[in-house]
């Protein structure tokens, strides 16, 4: 799962507060949740939390509780403050931008050989054309200068 950039920041809130805190925090018991999960309904809100404790779960900085229904509740584990100490999402956000830059400009150095190989082929094909048309030349050439020969091979024994 890729995470937007506007993920980055709540999702590193998230983080900072669960840090802070020995107990599992519950989106309703938490004000500063609250501020960064801004919707306008609680169904909307549960749901958005859900998403961001699933991202929290999958990149494993979060021990999420669930209910049958949604994440009720999420606290830290084990791996939460190494996440953190190491920059956490947005370094994660960067590191995956760095990874497209790079593949993008892979991309680009395959494309800029597939066209010089294009290129390359069709010079060939032209030096072909006039390889063969100058190859023609010589031949003529040499045919004349070896019936010139023997013009005066016969010429000069007689």
């Amino acid at each position: 799962m890729k995470i937007g950039e506007n993920d980055v920041q709540i999702l590193d809130a998230i983080i900072d507060i669960i840090v802070q805190c020995d107990h599992q925090i519950w989106l309703g018991s938490n004000e500063e949740l609250k501020k960064l999960i801004n919707t306008k309904n609680s169904k909307d809100a549960e749901l958005e939390f859900s998403r961001l404790a699933s991202i929290l779960e999958l990149y494993d900085v979060a021990k999420i509780h669930s209910s049958k229904y949604n994440y009720d509740a999420i606290e830290r584990n084990q791996n939460t403050r190494f996440f953190k100490d190491n920059g956490g999402f947005k370094k994660v956000f960067q590191d995956e931008l760095i990874k497209i830059q790079k593949a993008s400009e892979k991309e680009q150095i395959e494309f800029e050989l597939a066209k010089s190989t294009i290129d390359a082929h069709k010079l060939n094909q032209e030096n072909s054309k006039f390889n063969k048309t100058t190859s023609i030349i010589v031949i003529v050439v040499g045919l004349i200068n070896l019936a010139v020969f023997i013009y005066q091979v016969f010429v000069f024994k007689k």
